[in-house]
């Protein structure tokens, strides 16, 4: 039997906070766990790629000129718009991401650069328990990712579904809060945001608010460091970033500040230490886009091989 979830039959959730937890749960015992353990740098960064465009999916494109606004304005409305989020019914994103990835040697481009493109649908049904579903593809074959509550099913290709390890189990934090975006707050390192203007975007009154300048990056790359850190085997050499720039800008409808797109830009180098072979540096940069849609009319259906897996997990803590 499938399970079928959609907005009517979900309890709405309200103030959901942003976070990015680390938390590592074993797997159940007897449950199929996909464990995938980078042997060269090239399988490494396939992984890695997935697991920053997770957390980097949400938005881009760089600061424009604008007419200056109060900042605490574009702050409380990003505050807003998070609140929105996390007690709508439900809404669907869809994501388009394009990397571009050069080999480094001795900090300096040892090719031209790989284009790869990714499109990605997550759908969200607010409720208790949330529940978030993923449809992209990840290394040419499609991937269909599941997170009901604190727990995470995945598939790959016709594969069966199975519980996730390795740089795949980061999903599960990514997934908490898919439409999260860096918020504004207090100290020297807290990302701030600005008033950029008005527009109309899906037939609807917007303002358009984004980061000041780099003042996410060091936000950025500590959350970055720590979940690339998760994502490595215990005791395998650990990989690191320097994220060069991170700009995001959003469209927020009036009045209640829900989000219709964001786009967003990255820049950075990550260096790697696969188990064996030498470090291998790369520069990536780049950009995403997002459109908010489907307010209050998505429906997540789960099949019944993840249903049950779901529920393995659970009764297994």
């Amino acid at each position: 039997m499938k399970t079928i979830l959609s907005s009517s039959n979900s309890a709405v959730r309200q103030n959901r906070m942003a976070s990015v937890s680390l938390v590592n749960r074993p797997a159940a015992a007897g449950s199929r766990v996909l464990t995938p353990t980078p042997a060269a740098g090239e399988v490494l960064l396939v992984g890695l790629v997935m697991l920053l465009g997770l957390f980097l999916g949400a938005a881009a494109n760089r600061a424009h000129a604008a007419e200056p606004f109060p900042a605490a304005a574009a702050g409380d409305l990003i505050l807003k718009s998070h609140t929105h989020m996390g007690s709508a019914p439900s809404f669907e994103i869809e994501q388009t991401r394009v990397d571009q990835i050069t080999r480094l040697q001795a900090g300096q481009p040892a090719g031209p650069a790989a284009t790869q493109t990714q499109k990605s649908i997550i759908r969200v049904v607010n409720g208790n328990p949330m529940v978030v579903e993923l449809t992209t593809t990840e290394a040419g074959r499609p991937l269909r990712a599941i997170r009901r509550g604190d727990q995470l099913v995945i598939q790959i290709g016709s594969g069966p579904w199975q519980l996730p390890s390795g740089s795949y189990a980061q999903m599960k934090d990514q997934l908490a809060t898919p439409y999260a975006c860096p918020l504004p707050g207090r100290g020297k390192d807290s990302p701030q945001w600005q008033m950029a203007g008005t527009a109309r975007e899906q037939d609807a009154e917007c303002d358009i608010v984004e980061t000041v300048g780099d003042s996410a990056v060091a936000y950025v790359t500590g959350i970055m460091n720590k979940s690339m850190a998760a994502a490595v085997s215990a005791g395998a050499p650990q990989p690191s970033m320097h994220v060069l720039s991170y700009q995001v800008r959003q469209w927020l409808a009036r009045p209640d500040s829900r989000k219709l797109r964001a786009e967003q830009k990255a820049h950075m180098q990550v260096t790697m230490r696969p188990p064996t072979g030498a470090s291998m540096q790369v520069d990536m940069a780049t950009t995403t886009t997002a459109v908010y849609r489907h307010y209050g009319e998505v429906t997540i259906e789960i099949p019944q091989e993840a249903e049950q897996l779901l529920a393995t997990s659970i009764a297994s803590r």
